[in-house]
Parts: structure tokens; sequence; C-alpha cells
């Protein structure tokens, strides 16, 4: 799924070794729309880290704190981090939202494929190789932000990401057409 590891097991094998796409971005929004339940009316920022860490928590608590103070005086910040929810809130929460900051490579995932705005901040210190190489590659590494930048809740361009999304899911299927499909017809 990444570069850098297709990179050094291509070194390891002395073959070249494809990049293909996590599953959870072989699919668009289709997929998650039925299970849609939840409709919050107030604006909200919300607020994903799936590997907790004090030192981070607190510090991705105030990004989110803050960028809802940009956003309004009346939204909120929902975390959806100590709580195991089910399937079908956890995708609203996302779909809903008004902005998304995460730490989360998933986060970041289902930003994209509901079209909502995100930042994605530092996970324990340095940035996620999973979450840095897909947003270079979409066009979006801008979204990329340290915690001493400050949050403000600016558009995003999800044409050109999702055009991009697009390509990369056309290569995946292609490699997968071609190696695992094939090969089951062997």
């Amino acid at each position: 799924r990444e570069k850098e590891v297709a990179e050094a097991v291509a070194e390891i094998i002395g073959s070249p070794c494809e990049v293909c796409l996590d599953p959870t971005l072989l699919t668009d929004a289709s997929l998650w729309n039925p299970l849609l339940t939840r409709v919050e009316t107030q604006k909200y920022v919300l607020m994903y880290e799936v590997r907790w860490n004090p030192q981070t928590k607190g510090l991705l608590r105030k990004k989110a704190e803050e960028l809802a103070a940009e956003v309004g005086p009346h939204c909120k910040v929902i975390d959806l981090t100590p709580v195991n929810r089910p399937v079908e809130e956890f995708v609203s929460l996302f779909r809903n939202a008004t902005y998304v900051v995460t730490t989360s490579f998933h986060g970041i995932v289902f930003s994209i494929l509901f079209g909502t705005p995100f930042y994605a901040l530092p996970l324990w210190g340095g940035y996620d190789l999973r979450y840095t190489e897909l947003l270079e590659s979409l066009g979006a590494k801008e979204r990329l932000v340290s915690f001493d930048t400050p949050l403000k809740p600016t558009p995003m361009d999800f044409q050109q990401i999702k055009e991009k999304l697009t390509e990369r899911r056309k290569s995946s299927f292609d490699f997968i057409d071609k190696y695992i499909c094939d090969a089951t017809e062997r």
C-alpha cells in the first residue's frame, strides 16, 4: 500500500513491487451511504485519534476546539476517540461533520470518501507514512499540518482528489485483475 514499503520489498525480493490502494479506498461513499443514520443538526468538528496518546490527545482536542471556534460560535467538538460506536454512527459522524481533525489514516479515508474537509496532524511525533503518501498522491499534502499550525475553515478541492483517486483505483484494480483474478482462473 505504501511506496516506501514497496521499494523495501522490491529490494529484498529483487523484483518490482506494485503499490495498491488500501481496500477502504477501492470503493466510494456509495458503499457506506445505506448505513448513514445519524444526522447532527448543529455544526461540529469531528476529532478522531485511533491510537490514543496522552501527549497528542490534549493537543488534538485543542486543535479541534480552535477550528470549531473559527467555524462559528455554535460549532461544537465531537470526540470519536474514546468510544466504540456502531459502524452506522461512525460513518455518519464523518459524513455529517463540518470538519474532521484526525491523526488516523482511516479518519482521512472516510473524510475523503464523504467529501468532508479535514486536517491531518502528526501521529506519535511524526506523520503516518500511509496517510502522508496517500495525500501526496492525491495532491492534498497541504492538509497535513503540525500542531503549531493555526487551523482555519478552508475549502478543499475534492474534485481533484476524486479524479486522482479514480486513477489510483483503476491502477489497483488492474493489478488485482492481472495477478489475482488471472491466477485463480488457472
